[in-house]
């Protein structure tokens, strides 16, 4: 399964509500601490896809040196998973007031078009918070894309992990 990536953190204290989660390490590059020349992220070095609208903050990452702001746009990553699975995806976000972050996964068809598997919206955050987005991939989804998309608000050290039920 082909995915396409934007935000992913770490999954601590999410266990308790979606069972117990065993790490994927899918994800390359998941605290942004590669392939930055500040103030931005260099797409075409490193496995993370973006537009123009993003910054590097190197002041206040939630961990390492490094965290993804969006000026306004999105960021992506593609990355293959096992079928038939449920998915935790978890990562940080910082949201100033009035601004908002978005995640979605969905599934690749084969005449360019994309079906919604699942998304979630949130808005301000007082400083870095956790927070996740479950999914399942069924037996017949090729290629999937998780969209990540934020208007001045930051994410930071994804995790992804399978979900035992």
């Amino acid at each position: 399964m082909r995915f396409f990536l934007f935000i992913l953190l770490s999954f601590n204290g999410l266990q308790q509500s979606y069972g117990q989660c065993e790490p994927v390490s899918a994800i390359q590059e998941p605290g942004f601490e590669t392939n930055v020349e500040l103030p931005f992220y260099n797409s075409n070095e490193g496995p993370w896809l973006t537009n123009d609208g993003h910054i590097i903050d190197d002041e206040t990452p939630h961990e390492g040196d490094f965290s993804f702001c969006f000026a306004n746009g999105s960021i992506s990553q593609e990355f293959d998973l096992l079928p038939n699975t449920e998915y935790l995806l978890t990562f940080w976000i910082k949201i100033p007031a009035n601004e908002s972050l978005s995640a979605g996964v969905y599934k690749s068809l084969s005449n360019g078009n994309v079906e919604k598997i699942t998304s979630k919206r949130w808005t301000e955050t007082s400083g870095w918070e956790q927070v996740s987005l479950p999914f399942f991939i069924g037996s017949d989804y090729l290629d999937l894309v998780l969209d990540l998309g934020g208007t001045n608000s930051c994410i930071d050290s994804f995790e992804l992990c399978i979900v035992d039920s």
